[in-house]
């Protein structure tokens, strides 16, 4: 099956478990500011806590449209449950009305690939695109109609400090997944920056990021944006 995101690409947000109502409120006004007059060429999908989806596909539903058609909503899980008795979880019939996009499979949640691929399933079911996420479990390249995100637990930035990858490094995990992801969308995570978004770049692998904790600083997160999507305008 041909890549339906073929030379598109993405920043995606991953705002973890941070943030408050007041702190999204500022952080949406901000980014809002920063693309008002950006002639977007990529796709971004901002993936907040599950009770700020409404709040964030209201706000960015005000957008103009040639801005909102590239901007979508996304959720940081989903349930892999298709029954109706589990206390407590997110189904994908329910976020399908708020997101276009969920992350799964991320290292954080330390998930089997069985639970992985039944939360696969519930987005397939739902026209959710599901952003899977991967390290050893490369067997996922199976998988069709997705994003793949590739971040290494160790590259993961905790409590702000940042163990980004050399570049050398870099190079040998596109060489390991080249054989693997050919024509498949990936981006890169773990410690994304916009001090080292261009060296990603660079490598004409990725399709674009997953960023973490840089996604809290609407104005860094921005710059990433804009990195992209100026990449994306000269290619």
């Amino acid at each position: 099956m041909s890549n339906i995101f073929e030379n598109q690409k993405f920043v995606v947000a991953n705002f973890k478990q941070s943030g408050d109502l007041e702190f999204f409120r500022q952080w949406i006004k901000t980014f809002k500011e920063e693309i008002k007059n950006l002639d977007l060429k990529i796709n971004i999908v901002l993936c907040p806590s599950f009770i700020y989806l409404d709040m964030f596909h209201k706000e960015f539903e005000s957008l103009e449209k040639n801005q909102k058609r590239n901007i979508f909503i996304g959720s940081q899980n989903v349930s892999s449950k298709q029954n109706l008795e589990n206390t407590g979880e997110v189904g994908a019939s329910f976020l399908k009305d708020f997101i276009n996009f969920s992350i799964i499979g991320h290292s954080e949640r330390k998930e089997n690939a069985d639970e992985v691929y039944e939360k696969y399933k519930r987005c397939m079911e739902n026209q959710i695109i599901p952003i899977t996420c991967f390290y050893e479990n490369k067997k996922v390249y199976e998988l069709e109609n997705c994003i793949f995100a590739y971040e290494d637990p160790k590259s993961i930035s905790k409590e702000g400090v940042f163990a980004e990858k050399n570049f050398n490094e870099i190079v040998q995990i596109v060489n390991d997944l080249k054989p693997l992801f050919e024509n498949k969308t990936v981006l890169y995570g773990g410690s994304v920056k916009p001090d080292n978004i261009q060296s990603i770049l660079d490598l004409e692998f990725f399709n674009g990021v997953l960023v973490g904790r840089t996604s809290l600083d609407a104005k860094s997160f921005s710059e990433i944006v804009k990195i992209v999507n100026s990449y994306s305008s000269e290619a």
